[in-house]
Order: structure tokens, then C-alpha cells, then sequence
């Protein structure tokens, strides 16, 4: 396993790894540094079920 990123900078500006904690904390909304999509968007769904442990 390794903790670098590769990624195309034509699509993406900027890429970091986030604890389940810090994850956990934005889905809170105590994480300034992460913001997560509305409910209403399947990926908060995702991001809410691996937070979850799921």
C-alpha cells in the first residue's frame, strides 16, 4: 500500500486522503478543511455508508 496520489491535473486541482474521522467530522459539518455533498447526491450516501463501516 502506499499513500500517493496519482492523478490527472487536467481534471482534478487538488487530491488528499482523509481519515474515516475527518470524513465523519465533515458529514457534521465540523471539518472546514472537506465538504461533502447534500443528501440529496448519491455520492453523500457513499461516503455516509463507508463512514459508516459499510
Amino acid at each position: 500500500a502506499t499513500t500517493e496520489i496519482n492523478f490527472d491535473k487536467e481534471e482534478m486541482n487538488d487530491v488528499r486522503w482523509f481519515s474515516r474521522d475527518e470524513v465523519s467530522a465533515a458529514l457534521q459539518g465540523n471539518n472546514d478543511a472537506l465538504n461533502v455533498p447534500q443528501p440529496i447526491a448519491i455520492a453523500h450516501h457513499l461516503i455516509t455508508a463507508w463512514v459508516n463501516g459499510g
